[in-house]
């Protein structure tokens, strides 16, 4: 097969991969390869320009103005628009919508309080123009860069999700995502496939052709397949193996983007 395949694994049959309704790290790297929100980190997590290509704040730190690209599809080919921006950071705060992260990320703009009850029109965000998306803030917010970029707040297609409810997800007709990947197969338990997406503003740099999401719960077995070729990246080893592989070319230890606590 001439096709470049990552075969990966990163946990098991995600919980969600709806951009507003995960909150876990295995579902937001299937996400993160899915989708592209406004701004985004590399891989020094600086933030750099995603779909928007400039933005600024006003003086008083209130009004953030995003300018997207020219030209922006869906990976259906339709346009995609600032409008698309209004309906989805309005479906995170929407409360029939329980989005897990959606006062955390949305409480500093104008009206979440009547969005988050309800009336979604008062969220303080608006399409002036079709290339245009702008945000007013309750207060400053100096990280509202990282918020932009969180991959909750990614663009998502309205009429597919309208049409197809909360199984839009789990079927590659109605996945429609504007990322580097778009969905080819999703069977649960077993394997979701990702192929590059050509109507991707960025196409031209996309590496692999296809990646496999190989859905395994189990480190060893993982870590069996990973020793058999069949998969050439995995997130988890056997807890046991680690001090073998310490000091290894193949064997990373990352810092993640999280925090973690236990309550007693």
């Amino acid at each position: 097969d001439a096709k470049s395949v990552l075969h990966v694994q990163v946990g098991p049959s995600p919980e969600t991969i709806d951009p507003a309704l995960n909150s876990a790290v295995d579902g937001a790297n299937m996400i993160l390869h899915a989708f592209e929100g406004l701004l985004k980190f590399d891989r020094n997590n600086n933030i750099v320009a995603g779909l928007a290509e400039k933005w600024e704040k006003s003086d008083d730190g209130l009004t953030w103005t995003f300018h997207l690209r020219n030209n922006l599809k869906w990976s259906d080919g339709s346009a995609l628009t600032a409008d698309d921006f209004v309906y989805s950071w309005r479906r995170v705060a929407d409360p029939l919508t329980a989005a897990p992260y959606g006062y955390d990320l949305l409480s500093v703009v104008v009206g979440y309080n009547e969005a988050s009850n309800g009336d979604t029109t008062k969220l303080g965000v608006e399409a002036p123009d079709a290339n245009t998306f702008v945000v007013h803030l309750s207060a400053p917010c100096i990280y509202f860069d990282k918020i932009a970029s969180f991959p909750v707040l990614v663009p998502v297609q309205k009429k597919t999700i309208e049409a197809a409810g909360d199984s839009w997800t789990v079927d590659p007709k109605t996945y429609i995502t504007d990322g580097p990947y778009y969905m080819t197969e999703f069977t649960d338990g077993s394997q979701i496939v990702f192929t590059k997406n050509p109507n991707y503003w960025d196409a031209a740099h996309i590496t692999f052709e296809q990646i496999v999401w190989h859905l395994i719960e189990d480190a060893n077995t993982s870590y069996t397949s990973y020793n058999e070729g069949t998969i050439q990246l995995i997130k988890d080893v056997p807890t046991e193996e680690i001090p073998s592989l310490k000091g290894s070319s193949e064997f990373h230890v990352e810092p993640i983007m999280g925090t973690y606590y236990v309550s007693f």
